[in-house]
């Protein structure tokens, strides 16, 4: 780090820019410079013609690890992920497994396919979805998954099955987030239209890991409930009231973070408290092992609460 002092010139302070830096960008008298205030102060500077978004490609190999890889490429924002197989033709296995994962990602489609190579193109633009939003639209699917698991809890299989189903929804829209996040990390005139900060980018990336936790507890009980639809009535009527409790404290948590309102932050606490004393004098009977994935979702709603910091 280079550190340089502010000179004074007809009232106006002002810091010379590095010679290094100018040559290396092309730039010279009148040429636009962008410029960022950034929340802990400091003043970041960006060659203004050079901080465009420039779209990126890659290439992956067909290999057993090929879902993980592809998977890295679309969190990293590369537009286009061209797969290639080694030996020159790619197998029928080989193709399901790429078109299913395909169908995990938003915005992600086969452009072009022959015998040796699929080329994949993500046709979402990071601008035109806003962080917050998709954050929000994660939250609300979960939450309706929530509510509704203590709908079905009675026997209602087909509800059930939709929440399980629900579950890939949510992942779809978190690993779009986490795209998002990236590249709005990697591009500050991004990050500006978008209006989040480094540190939004922190925040929003583990509430929205926090909230996908919730849906998979939920698709799990829910599954485990379909296998226990026989259970006696009284277990499962206690079981949709520590239900009713555990959703309150989930929304009331999220709409604090989202507000950045410590007071709801403070509720969503104290119902953790009636939850936790609810949970100790109910017996649940056969469907008690679903006590851990209760327990699992009101810690991470709190956790999502203790991120609003008054």
């Amino acid at each position: 780090m280079e550190v340089r002092k502010a000179q004074l010139s007809s009232g106006t302070l002002f810091v010379s820019l590095p010679k290094a830096w100018v040559v290396r960008h092309g730039l010279g008298k009148g040429s636009p410079i962008f410029m960022e205030e950034r929340e802990d102060g400091a003043l970041v500077l960006y060659p203004f013609g050079k901080v465009k978004y420039t779209p990126k490609s890659t290439v992956v190999l067909v290999s057993p690890d090929m879902e993980k890889e592809i998977t890295s490429k679309y969190w990293l924002g590369y537009d286009s992920i061209v797969i290639r197989s080694p030996t020159g033709k790619i197998s029928l296995a080989e193709r399901e497994r790429i078109k299913n994962l395909v169908r995990r990602f938003i915005g992600l489609e086969i452009v072009e396919e022959n015998a040796s190579s699929i080329e994949l193109h993500c046709f979402i633009e990071a601008s035109s979805v806003p962080p917050k939003k998709i954050l929000r639209r994660e939250h609300l699917l979960t939450a309706a998954m929530l509510r509704d698991l203590k709908e079905a809890s009675l026997g209602d299989e087909m509800l059930l099955k939709s929440i399980v189903a629900r579950d890939d929804e949510v992942d779809k829209l978190y690993f779009l987030l986490v795209r998002v996040l990236r590249i709005a990390i990697q591009n500050p005139v991004l990050s500006s239209e978008l209006k989040v900060s480094p540190l939004d980018c922190m925040d929003y990336r583990l509430v929205a890991c926090f909230i996908e936790s919730i849906a998979d507890s939920v698709a799990s009980m829910a599954d485990s409930l379909l296998r226990h639809v026989d259970s006696p009535k009284i277990y499962l009527e206690r079981f949709r009231s520590l239900l009713t409790i555990l959703s309150e404290i989930y929304e009331k948590a999220m709409e604090a973070f989202l507000a950045k309102d410590f007071k709801r932050a403070e509720l969503a606490r104290a119902r953790r408290e009636v939850f936790d004393s609810r949970l100790s004098s109910e017996d649940l009977g056969d469907i008690g092992f679903l006590s851990s994935e209760l327990v699992r979702i009101a810690d991470i709603a709190v956790d999502i609460a203790d991120l609003v910091i008054p």
